[in-house]
């Protein structure tokens, strides 16, 4: 996972459990956490007396989808943020294909508006994976060394087992 200032943010946290202060936990989706010495909360209202809350999240903007959530419940966003600790599990991995030869600016400019529509934090990215035939895709490998991952390239015996999950166009069907 991945954590803003993590040397000083783990230090308070553990600090905190130690002399049995009240931390918060607030898990944003279906992660598998050890909750022991945390208040795990279901919501983030009624909060006042909790210095610290993690709230493990892969959203960018976190707070976009809680609010929209929790909108009839009175919380201060400010007062909430200055609190979290937010840790962004690696656990994204996306799947691109793209023309020959395409622009890496575009490629990763084209990336990062899919990240904000969809409020997709960056540093959740595990990977990027595309089809042998895009190993050498000087764009796709510029993007993986932009965001500091993994490029992994799947045969299309491999991808042909998943590729009725997906949308893809009567051309790459055809051709690739």
């Amino acid at each position: 996972a991945h954590i803003d200032d993590f040397r000083d943010n783990v230090k308070d946290v553990n600090a905190m459990l130690v002399n049995n202060q009240d931390v918060g936990i607030y898990i944003d989706g279906k992660y598998d956490v050890d909750t022991r010495g945390f208040k795990v909360l279901a919501n983030l209202e009624n909060t006042d007396s909790i210095a610290k809350i993690v709230v493990i999240t892969n959203k960018n903007d976190f707070f976009r989808d809680y609010i929209d959530k929790y909108k009839d419940s009175c919380i201060n966003q400010k007062q909430l943020e200055a609190k979290i600790i937010k840790v962004i599990p690696k656990d994204i991995v996306i799947g691109i294909g793209c023309k020959k030869n395409t622009d890496s600016d575009h490629m990763k400019n084209s990336l990062l508006k899919f990240l904000d529509e969809y409020n997709i934090d960056i540093n959740g990215i595990k990977e990027i994976g595309s089809i042998e035939i895009k190993k050498g895709e000087k764009a796709i490998i510029d993007l993986a060394k932009f965001l500091d991952v993994d490029f992994k390239t799947f045969s299309v015996d491999e991808i042909s087992k998943v590729d009725y999950l997906y949308e893809k166009s009567q051309w790459v069907k055809k051709n690739v």
